[in-house]
């Protein structure tokens, strides 16, 4: 069995997960349009903006707590608590499982790319703007940004996953983790005018974010602006991965089946 197939089969075949599929596929475009039409007829925001405005949005959307966490915490997490990896583990090998849930973040962040990019044409299309025009190239870079970008959050949130084990604790280390760099951010931003951005929550999201502060003046895409500001979150998610898997592969499985 493939490891893509294996990961589908899992996916299909739990009650939870296939809720949580049918649910976000709904649930996720008609947010990005709920947001569309208040940024038009409640912000007033210009035809010059409105694409832009949703861009950001349709990104800081998939990474809040009700998307991709949800899909790494409770899931990854729950795997990691229930014997779900020792049976697999057992069966085929630490690294077909660790290669399973890299793969199952690539697919999750290609399935937010997707909706994502649907999300903002339908937004473009039903909007009131009479001459709003947005070029297919585009809607192509920003699919590229929003699937780096989701791909990137979801390996840092799956790193965490894998160290600490159990939802309750990942989700809790999560919250507060991006709590603290918020605040700890802003503090040296107002008082020493200097931007942390190498934060680990605020590097990731520098591919959305100039600085990684969760701000929509913030927001630029770097595949069509500044391709050298991809080179820093890239080798940190790549070092992240390794050293996780590192520390995975001379994990006591008797603890993660706990």
């Amino acid at each position: 069995m493939s490891i893509l197939q294996f990961e589908l089969n899992k996916v299909l075949s739990r009650r939870f997960t296939l809720i949580l599929l049918i649910a976000t596929c709904i649930l996720f475009p008609s947010i990005i349009k709920v947001i569309a039409h208040l940024n038009v007829i409640k912000d007033n925001v210009p035809e010059g903006l409105f694409v832009n405005n949703i861009s950001f949005a349709i990104i800081f959307y998939a990474q809040s707590y009700f998307f991709i966490p949800v899909w790494i915490i409770a899931i990854v997490g729950n795997e990691l608590t229930n014997g779900h990896v020792n049976r697999v583990t057992f069966i085929k090998s630490r690294d077909f499982y660790f290669s399973s849930k890299l793969l199952f973040t690539l697919s999750l962040s290609l399935l937010f790319a997707i909706l994502g990019v649907l999300s903002l044409i339908f937004s473009v299309t039903t909007s009131p703007f009479k001459y709003l025009q947005v070029e297919f190239s585009y809607y192509l870079v920003f699919f590229i940004q929003l699937l780096f970008s989701c791909l990137y959050f979801s390996i840092l949130l799956l790193c965490i996953t894998f160290i600490l084990k159990s939802p309750i604790k990942v989700f809790i280390t999560y919250f507060l983790m991006t709590f603290l760099e918020g605040i700890i951010f802003s503090i040296f931003e107002s008082i020493y005018k200097i931007e942390l951005k190498w934060l680990p929550f605020h590097l990731v999201k520098t591919i959305y974010l100039r600085n990684g502060d969760s701000k929509l003046s913030n927001y630029y895409n770097p595949f069509l602006e500044d391709f050298n500001s991809l080179v820093l979150p890239t080798i940190f998610v790549v070092a992240i991965t390794f050293i996780t898997y590192k520390i995975f592969i001379k994990s006591n499985f008797a603890t993660l089946s706990d």
